[in-house]
């Protein structure tokens, strides 16, 4: 079953961030005492807090004024700064103001940038003399870094090529995160990440993801059915982490690699995607009308009776729906941008099926057919 909005639900969280020595606002070294009494502070704050690092409360509670030496004589700077670590980096944000309502929010939206972009994109927005010189990457992490920042394209898709690549490579050197690789919210999935980022690029070659690709399908036995998922999952898997070395990427990229870690190794035969249904439908939807909540039993029927996406159906607008020529438009709006163009265009529907959502819509209580407490994230860099 569909979750409803899963789309705004991915959250993560890391630890207090360590100290900078140097300070780039101030142009001084800061009192290392009192840097580390600060920092001492933070981690006992965040050991205590029960706030999300979506919580503005959090981020109040987070919040520093950062201490200097001019002249001999120790100085608290009047505005508030907030320190950031992810996927191993620690930096250090001045949030430009000593109002301390407005530099939560300001934090806040650091977060979020830094999660849906990355640190070049960060640094370049909020931190310009900061960003780090454009260097050759010699591990995962800075090759990922460099493909999100400077190679353009759909962000969910990059990230997409990412988090297959990063499973590769989790796969080839056994790096196990366990059940904490799904923690976002105290930092075990940055451990994890961080882990695979420092894997050096020259390390992962072709013999490895050939090794890889045996074992990857071995797991499946003898038995049909599973050894044709698994050749599916596999070309799925390849054909992503592969796309982030093509010639159009690695050309705003520089590396040091004669070729590419995926030179040689050959995809599976492609498998026929022809669906064979193997079950009642009548009774599938008379099961889903009895035990269905409403939210739940929207996106069945915008599934099974319109065919959409579930990114289609997660950010489905009432305005979408044509009352009268009974259609369901699937266009780019404020919230979603369409898998391709051919997704784009009018969805023909049955008159009962809207005549139930007209039914739906008079209830309604926001824009959004799905209803949710759960407030879009435009910028989310996930599916």
């Amino acid at each position: 079953m569909l979750v409803v909005r899963p789309v705004y639900l991915a959250k993560s969280g890391e630890t207090a961030a360590a100290p900078l020595i140097r300070s780039d606002q101030f142009g001084t070294l800061r009192n290392t005492k009192s840097v580390q009494e600060v920092s001492k502070h933070l981690r006992t704050a965040v050991r205590y807090a029960h706030h999300g690092k979506t919580d503005l409360r959090y981020w109040q509670g987070a919040l520093f004024r950062p201490t200097y030496t001019r002249n001999g004589v120790a100085r608290q700077a009047s505005q508030w700064a907030i320190k950031i670590q992810h996927l191993g980096r620690r930096e250090t944000f001045s949030l430009g103001t000593a109002n301390k309502a407005a530099a939560a929010v300001k934090a806040k939206n650091i977060y979020l940038v830094l999660h849906s972009t990355g640190w070049e994109a960060t640094l370049a927005k909020f931190k310009p003399n900061a960003t780090s010189q454009f260097r050759t990457a010699t591990t995962v992490g800075e090759f990922l870094e460099q493909v999100i920042t400077r190679a353009g394209g759909r962000p969910k898709t990059i990230n997409g090529y990412c988090r297959a690549f990063r499973k590769i490579i989790a796969d080839i050197f056994e790096i196990d995160g366990g059940l904490s690789k799904f923690d976002y919210r105290t930092g075990g999935r940055d451990k994890w990440i961080a882990r695979i980022h420092a894997i050096k690029l020259t390390n992962i070659t072709p013999d490895k993801i050939q090794n890889w690709k045996v074992s990857f399908l071995g797991r499946a036995g003898a038995d049909p059915v599973k050894r044709r998922a698994a050749q599916t999952s596999f070309n799925s898997l390849m054909r992503q982490a592969k796309s982030l070395f093509a010639p159009k990427l690695l050309k705003f990229v520089r590396v040091n690699l004669s070729g590419t870690p995926f030179d040689g190794v050959g995809f599976e035969p492609r498998q026929s995607m022809r669906y064979r249904a193997r079950f009642d439908l009548e009774r599938l939807i008379q099961a889903a009308q009895q035990e269905l909540p409403r939210e739940q039993f929207k996106i069945f029927l915008l599934a099974l009776m319109a065919g959409l996406r579930r990114n289609e159906i997660d950010k489905l607008e009432w305005e979408s729906f044509d009352w009268t020529k009974y259609v369901i438009r699937i266009e780019a709006t404020h919230y979603l941008q369409p898998k391709t163009e051919d997704s784009v265009g009018d969805v023909e529907v049955d008159p009962e099926l809207v005549e139930i959502f007209h039914r739906f819509k008079a209830c309604a209580e926001g824009s959004f057919v799905i209803e949710s407490p759960v407030l879009p994230r435009i910028n989310a860099g996930y599916p």
